[in-house]
């Protein structure tokens, strides 16, 4: 019987991590596309498009990756579990503080499985393409990918999917997370609240501090009609990571009738109806005296903001919206591939003491 030849060889420090996945794939051949994409991801200075890629890698064309991502079988689930087990390793017992952030990325027509016109938080506006939930980790500065789920519009479901609303995607994210052991201590999201507070019930259950931005029209507007009662503002300093720090203002509306949360309202103006890109509305589930509160939610924004701009944008960078890809199975695979190549990079950081600004 002949001996199966070993996989070819990338660098060192890319060979040594991804020899943590080899269970996954069976034939050598998958194991080099899968090696090779984490080197093109991190290194190929263009877009991250297969032709880009095999260009990159010295390959005749981009028919292997395209193979690798669309028709060879093998298990992505086994993939996200090793990659869980390596971050959960890696963690330990440490508690995290965990953010939950939906994003829209734009898609032209419909032949992208679940694209279609919605609207997408991040851009502030409706347009075509698909929503996803992505969970990030947060713990001693370093970030840590860990996981998403699309959303399936109604009006794009196939023949073998349920409906879910994003509060339930959410869910299904968290309760994954605490059967794996990770210690959540905190958590930020955008609020993904329906008619019925499903959101906060979820949350709720997991007997967790949490906090909550309410940015879309949809949120804000029902809150600033609804309040009857405004408590006084509140002076206080707002310290920036990079800048100096500013004073802002902070102050309690009541307007969650169905809630026993605390809804804040925090303005650059200390005025009733300052302008929507001056005002940030946060609910959160933590009691205790408002000058407590406003050192503790403070820095949460500038986590969140972070996440947003910076932690998304370094998905963007390895590829995350590169991908011309038809059929949802095939941009899983791609997006977990992603989140491998993004737990590498935080091992680094881990590795070379480096550590964002985030403290």
């Amino acid at each position: 019987m002949t001996k199966p030849r070993s996989a070819a060889s990338t660098v060192p420090f890319i060979d040594h991590y991804c020899q943590a996945y080899r269970p996954v794939f069976e034939d050598v051949r998958l194991f080099e596309h899968f090696k090779g994409l984490h080197l093109g991801l991190i290194a190929c200075p263009k877009a991250k498009t297969l032709s880009n890629l095999s260009e990159y890698l010295g390959l005749k064309n981009s028919q292997g990756l395209h193979h690798f991502l669309r028709d060879s079988a093998w298990d992505v689930a086994l993939l996200r579990n090793i990659r869980l087990w390596l971050t959960k390793l890696w963690i330990g017992d440490r508690a995290v503080t965990l953010i939950i952030n939906e994003v829209g990325i734009p898609k032209k027509g419909h032949s992208t499985d679940y694209a279609t016109r919605q609207y997408f938080n991040n851009l502030q506006k409706i347009e075509n393409g698909l929503i996803t939930l992505q969970v990030y980790a947060v713990v001693q500065g370093i970030t840590y990918a860990l996981g998403f789920e699309i959303f399936k519009p109604q009006s794009r479901l196939k023949d073998r999917d349920r409906y879910q609303r994003k509060c339930q995607l959410a869910h299904q994210l968290l309760f994954h997370l605490q059967e794996l052991g990770i210690r959540i201590n905190l958590i930020l999201a955008d609020d993904l609240s329906d008619e019925e507070n499903q959101f906060q019930n979820h949350l709720d259950s997991f007997n967790v501090t949490y906090l909550l931005a309410k940015r879309s029209p949809q949120q804000i507007d029902p809150i600033t009609k609804s309040a009857k009662r405004k408590e006084k503002w509140q002076l206080y300093e707002q310290k920036l990571s990079r800048y100096s720090a500013e004073m802002r203002y902070i102050r309690v509306l009541n307007s969650l009738s169905n809630s026993k949360n605390f809804l804040y309202q925090i303005s650059k103006q200390a005025i009733d109806t300052p302008f929507l890109n001056k005002s940030w509305y946060l609910e959160t589930n933590q009691t205790g005296d408002i000058t407590n509160l406003i050192n503790r939610i403070s820095p949460l924004g500038e986590i969140q903001n972070w996440l947003e701009y910076g932690a998304y944008q370094i998905l963007c960078e390895i590829g995350w919206e590169d991908f011309r890809l038809t059929h949802y199975a095939s941009i899983e695979k791609w997006w977990e591939i992603i989140l491998s190549v993004h737990l590498f990079m935080s091992f680094q950081a881990n590795y070379h003491g480096l550590e964002t600004f985030i403290s």
